[in-house]
């Protein structure tokens, strides 16, 4: 019995020990390093207050306090408790932190205010005994690691704010004071640290909306719940460009201004809230960027881009201001001297510009040279001049495609043909001139469309109408510098040199061709007829003795071929004028044409005639000659046996012969006689030639049967 009892003795007290051991296990609570523990107190407290989720130490209800890493004793069965992760934040982010427990944030406000004592919000008691309020906190948990309680405060890990080298961030109060009327930004204010530190921000006076500062590259700590960060492109100018500003915000700018007046201290209008406060004026500045990196406000400030001005080798810039004050009568008059004055040292203007005037508005006196400029296209215009020789040209297919050119000129002639001219001009426009060019004229094309074109289209119509057509096309080295010289003195009016006028090609219509062409073959058919002229006369002063021994018996028939040919002369001549005049009077407009071809047809005619009439004249007298001879040599008996030798081949025709043939008797002295007797009757005959002519035999003496008669003309040696 006693065993028994002892048995159940020692079973007791066993399972008190085991159920000690339970508890005490139960009791104790380890927290490692990278935990946690929640607690929740289930008896022996005071209710949670009204408002409120979660419980003070005191309360029961899920404790808002934490237990920290350690070794911790808890009544038993008074607490549950539950382990949770620490909180890490990266190196690159930082912690939004929203509490779900608190007072309400008020009405005027959208983010919890920042309260002391909480340890990061590792102590949740504390921020609720200060006066926690519930929602997004303004205060951010940077990078590392925390023991909060994750059931009172939901921390969202998001990446910091980075602006890299080339950009720029603008940021947007989403909380603050209300932006005044008319105003675009937010006032700028100190002590948030770049918008780190909203409570600063606030407690200074932040405004709600677009702020006027920006973010420069780097990182920050922003709560991008209270702030908006909109990252764009800083302004990069490279070296060849430069950046044109226009402010979206400031002063109105005054009338008839085109750009506002510069103000100190916005370092390149990096600082807008100096620029605002200094005066700066809304719309286009005067200022410009030169080359380089800026980080500009790009909701304030928008930059435009643009090339420096560059003139080329050849040029001149020409510069109008739009800014300064107007010009007086005295200025403009001396601006403008100074520019027709012959005595003007253009080199001296030359070297005198590198910096820009900004005097007077309107076309400056001083001249760009050569090289690059950075210009405010705002505020000047730089106007290119060539100062080269310009080609100017018009034709179908100019030398120089690049160079400006017009149609060819149509002009018509006196005699009322149309022309087709090509020309082409060259003119110089002298440095020192420019200024007053543009002056004048506005522009190169301007002065070539509306001065050069009219002056050369009108001086070549003028001088083709006081000229026929033949005459504008034979003297056209003389029309070329007529109208170069009235070309000269009509630009020297605008300070332009004409360099040359050049006549390059002249097309005459086909029906003046046409007329040219039979002109030319007339004058080369009379040049032919004088040759042929030239050839009869040797032919006759060959054939003269010929015709001489010939021609005789027809000297009066000749003198009144002669008269008879002199008649026909005169008709065809008379026939030839009043075809002329005839002509001529067939109409104004056709009057050259014709006359050219009457008169070459009328030449050749005379010619022809003429040389005819000579032809036949000296005929007669080489005919009258020659008998006068013969008749001095002869008389007047020889020229009748003469003439009655011409006959003997009629007479034998019929085969009569003149020596038999068989002598009778075998005299062979009996043909000498018949010669002798002829000799004898014509005591000046060369008898032996005049055989030889008559029967090819030299030898009289020797003359035998059967003589052949030669009809050739007999030559009297």
């Amino acid at each position: 019995m006693e065993d028994i009892s002892s048995y159940i003795h020692m079973s007791l007290i066993g399972i008190g020990i085991i159920l000690g051991l339970v508890i005490l296990f139960n009791s104790f609570v380890i927290v490692s390093g990278d935990e946690i523990v929640v607690l929740e107190r289930r008896y022996f407290g005071k209710k949670i207050a009204d408002g409120r989720i979660f419980a003070l130490s005191d309360e029961v209800g899920i404790q808002v306090r934490n237990l920290m890493p350690g070794f911790h004793f808890l009544v038993p069965f008074l607490y549950k408790c539950q382990k949770y992760k620490i909180t890490n934040i990266k190196e690159t982010q930082v912690g939004i932190i929203e509490s779900l427990d608190g007072k309400s944030v008020p009405s005027n406000r959208i983010f919890g205010k920042k309260i002391d004592g909480h340890s990061n919000y590792q102590d949740g008691e504390m921020f609720l005994k200060n006066g926690g309020e519930k929602g997004v906190q303004i205060d951010l948990l940077a990078p590392g690691d925390y023991r909060i309680n994750p059931l009172l405060f939901k921390v969202t890990p998001i990446s910091m704010t980075v602006i890299q080298e080339n950009e720029v961030g603008l940021v947007y109060a989403q909380d603050g004071l209300p932006l005044r009327e008319g105003q675009l930004f937010a006032d700028s204010i100190s002590g948030h640290g770049d918008y780190q530190d909203i409570e600063a921000f606030l407690k200074n006076g932040g405004q709600k909306g677009p702020q006027i500062n920006v973010l420069k590259p780097g990182k920050y700590k922003i709560n991008d719940n209270f702030f908006k960060v909109k990252t764009v492109s800083a302004i990069n100018i490279p070296h060849d460009k430069i950046g044109l500003v226009t402010a979206n915000a400031g002063i109105p700018l005054p009338k008839n201004e085109v750009v506002a007046i510069p103000v100190e201290g916005h370092n390149s209008f990096q600082d807008g809230q100096s620029f605002l406060i200094n005066g700066g004026q809304k719309g286009r500045q005067s200022e410009y960027l030169s080359s380089g990196m800026y980080y500009l406000n790009t909701d304030l400030f928008s930059v435009e881009q643009v090339k420096q001005i560059e003139v080329p080798t050849g040029n001149v810039g020409v510069v109008t201001s739009y800014v300064g004050v107007e010009p007086s009568t005295e200025i403009e008059f001396a601006l403008s001297s100074s520019q027709i004055n012959e005595n003007v040292d253009g080199e001296k203007l030359m070297e005198e510009t590198t910096e820009m005037p900004e005097i007077y508005k309107g076309i400056q006196h001083k001249i760009l040279r050569p090289g690059l400029y950075p210009i405010n296209t705002y505020a000047y215009n730089v106007q290119l001049i060539d100062i080269t020789n310009i080609s100017v040209e018009w034709a179908n297919n100019p030398t120089e495609l690049e160079k400006t050119h017009f149609k060819p000129l149509q002009v018509l002639s006196q005699d009322g043909f149309s022309l087709t001219v090509a020309v082409q001009v060259i003119v110089r426009i002298k440095p020192q001139q420019a200024p007053l060019l543009v002056a004048k004229v506005g522009s190169v094309p301007k002065l070539i469309k509306d001065v050069i074109d009219p002056i050369i289209s009108s001086s070549f119509r003028n001088q083709a109408s006081q000229a026929s057509a033949i005459s504008f096309l034979q003297d056209r080295s003389k029309e070329q510098s007529n109208s170069e010289e009235h070309v000269r003195q009509e630009l020297a009016k605008y300070n332009v040199e004409c360099v040359s006028v050049l006549i390059t090609n002249i097309d005459i219509p086909k029906e003046l061709m046409d007329t040219q062409t039979k002109k030319i073959i007339a004058e080369q058919e009379i040049a032919q007829f004088q040759m042929q002229q030239k050839s009869a006369e040797e032919r006759v002063k060959t054939e003269k003795t010929i015709a001489i021994a010939l021609q005789q018996p027809e000297l009066v028939k000749s003198e009144i071929d002669v008269q008879i040919a002199n008649q026909k002369k005169l008709e065809k001549i008379t026939l030839a004028q009043a075809d002329a005049e005839s002509a001529k009077l067939y109409g104004q407009g056709e009057s050259d044409k014709i006359k050219l071809l009457g008169d070459a047809e009328a030449y050749k005619i005379k010619a022809l005639a003429t040389a005819e009439s000579e032809k036949i004249e000296k005929i007669g007298q080489a005919n009258a000659e020659a008998y006068q001879k013969q008749s001095d040599a002869v008389g007047q008996e020889g020229i009748v046996a003469l003439e009655s030798l011409k006959l003997l081949p009629n007479v034998f025709k019929d085969g009569m012969k003149l020596v038999p043939d068989i002598v009778v008797g075998n005299d062979a002295n009996a043909s000498s006689a018949f010669w002798a007797s002829a000799a004898r009757a014509i005591p000046k005959l060369n008898i032996s030639k005049l055989v030889d002519k008559l029967t090819g035999i030299n030898d009289v003496s020797n003359i035998s049967s059967k003589p052949t008669l030669q009809t050739d003309n007999v030559e009297d040696k």
